[in-house]
């Protein structure tokens, strides 16, 4: 009878313990065991649940070169989101880039953007991280309006790696390089941040955003969009689940993108959170 007891003992923790993994290798990427972009994205969501208290902050750098931040910090005065405009200290690029902080300030999503102005080329690109390491980069670079084809494996490595050095992956950072004020300075606003509506405006996030003609990833492609490309909401459409970035809606939207003025649909993941006072 104890032999059969210590049997069955052995049996459950095994399949328990199939179960755990299992269960583990649902929420991460096959990237050293790094969460998955699905489970990243849920970040987001919390969002929507947070007054943020948004701060203005220019300044300049000990070379001279000038910058600007939007900075959304959270009821626990915990940076949240950084938006940061400014240019390089060769004075020879300009940058852009979108930041969004978990609860705990590590850097899980960034949308960037560089113009190097000798080169006349721009790098448009969006990386989700975890534990301040890069789960997935997507990056294009255009010379004179071209996108440059190099071969894949070594650009994808270059691009990760300059972006990496680049990305501001805590708040803590934050707050040493640019002299982030507390949230109980007097030029706070108070904000929400949302996913899109009918009627509002906003950008794209990914260099893989593709405009469709119908809300189904099988219908036409009418354009691949970009980077901080400007969007209008012609209509809020349905929900689904699109791997692999868990469950959004699609949406009808128009815009100029690259100089022809489109409709169509795109998926919701693609699309920056809007803002509205509160």
């Amino acid at each position: 009878m104890i032999k059969k007891s210590i049997i069955w003992v052995t049996i459950w923790l095994i399949i328990l313990s199939a179960l755990n993994t299992s269960a583990y290798a649902n929420k991460s990427d096959s990237k050293n065991g790094l969460l998955k972009i699905s489970e990243i994205r849920k970040e987001f969501l919390a969002l929507e649940k947070i007054q943020f208290r948004k701060v203005d902050i220019s300044g300049e750098f000990e070379c001279g070169s000038s910058y600007t931040l939007v900075v959304y910090f959270d009821e626990n005065k915990k940076i949240r989101k950084f938006v940061y405009s400014g240019e390089s200290c060769s004075g020879d690029s300009t940058r852009e880039s979108i930041n969004y902080f978990n609860s705990s300030e590590r850097l899980y999503f960034q949308v960037y953007l560089e113009d190097i102005i000798p080169e006349s080329s721009i790098l448009k690109g969006n990386a989700y991280y975890d534990n301040n390491q890069i789960v997935k980069a997507s990056f294009k670079e255009f010379v004179e309006n071209k996108i440059v084809n190099s071969p894949y494996t070594e650009y994808q490595k270059e691009m990760e790696e300059i972006i990496s050095q680049r990305a501001i992956k805590s708040g803590d950072v934050l707050r040493k390089w640019y002299n982030v004020p507390a949230t109980s300075s007097n030029n706070y606003k108070n904000t929400l941040l949302k996913k899109p509506e009918f009627g509002d405006s906003t950008i794209v996030n990914s260099p893989d955003a593709i405009l469709f003609e119908h809300p189904d990833s099988g219908s036409e492609k009418l354009s691949t969009l970009l980077p901080f490309d400007s969007v209008y909401i012609v209509e809020k459409g349905r929900e689904e689940i699109v791997d692999p970035f868990g469950k959004n809606n699609w949406y009808k939207v128009k815009g100029d993108f690259q100089t022809n003025e489109l409709i169509g649909w795109i998926y919701g993941a693609y699309l920056e959170y809007v803002e509205t006072p509160k």
